[in-house]
């Protein structure tokens, strides 16, 4: 049975990474269709040629959360993939993780802002909880899709945008229509791109790898590696520089009820010499 599915973004048509090239939608179609087989096909649309623009929250980033490392390891060992599938699972919808941009920085700004008290007033493309926050501070938010941000803040419909960072700014010329960025943005510390698939195209439902695997928390100490230490071969008798020493010693391992006492193990670091019936063994430190 052949596949054949149509796929939607967030983004403008021709942005790196998240629309085409490495890591982009369009990548992950060509690799969907290599591994199936070609039995899947995806056409990918950018936004606003199929459905208009929208934006994920919560599960993506959270303002002042988790740095990208954590937020990576969160996912798949801390809980946030179950959680994320059960937020999803009233729209009958089934998310991935796929890919980070990391920290982003805050946007770019017409007038320099050296205080919050500059932020009063201001017009500012910025969507999601980090609106809400900006909203409290005084800032004017306007919710817009990401293609729409440079010829807002070009025509003054806005005075500020926030979009990702600035090498993926600059394809849509928010440098040239503001002058002034900041980092890093408090407001997205790590960006998690999602792929959300309908739960009824797999039949009797779609289900993550990761939701058998990894729905409850795995102690810290299950995730370290346990480091190995060596211990020194067992003998049944030492033998030391002087040959009285090893002659006692013989004899107190053949006769325990011998009163001629055993002689003081070796120093770590010290090589043995064994009877020609015992194998060589070395003490010391792993």
């Amino acid at each position: 049975m052949n596949f054949r599915w149509r796929m939607t973004t967030t983004w403008p048509a021709g942005l790196p990474f998240y629309q085409v090239g490495p890591g982009s939608p369009a990548t992950f179609a060509e690799r969907v269709d290599k591994r199936s087989n070609s039995r899947i096909k995806i056409q990918v649309f950018a936004a606003g040629e199929l459905l208009p623009a929208f934006a994920a929250q919560y599960v993506a980033t959270v303002p002042v959360g988790m740095s990208f490392l954590g937020h990576c390891a969160w996912l798949p060992f801390g809980g946030g993939n179950a959680l994320w599938e059960e937020t999803y699972r009233p729209l009958k919808v089934v998310p991935f993780a796929a890919g980070c941009s990391g920290v982003q920085t805050t946007g770019w700004f017409k007038k320099e802002i050296r205080s919050l008290a500059d932020r009063k007033g201001v017009k500012m493309r910025i969507p999601g909880l980090a609106g809400r926050i900006c909203s409290a501070l005084g800032v004017e938010v306007r919710q817009l899709p990401g293609g729409e941000n440079f010829p807002a803040l070009e025509r003054g419909v806005i005075d500020a945008a926030e979009f990702v960072v600035p090498f993926l700014d600059a394809r849509p010329g928010l440098p040239n229509a503001g002058k002034n960025n900041y980092a890093s943005g408090w407001h997205e510390p790590s960006t998690v791109s999602e792929i959300v698939i309908q739960r009824k195209i797999g039949g009797r439902g779609c289900r993550p790898t990761w939701s058998r695997r990894c729905a409850q928390p795995r102690p810290m100490s299950s995730t370290r590696p346990r480091r190995r230490t060596r211990r020194p071969a067992r003998s049944t008798s030492c033998s030391s520089r002087s040959s009285a020493s090893t002659t006692s010693g013989r004899r107190s391992a053949r006769n325990p009820s011998s009163s001629t006492p055993a002689p003081d193990p070796p120093r770590p670091g010290t090589r043995l010499r064994p009877h020609a019936h015992e194998p060589t063994a070395e003490t010391g430190l792993a």
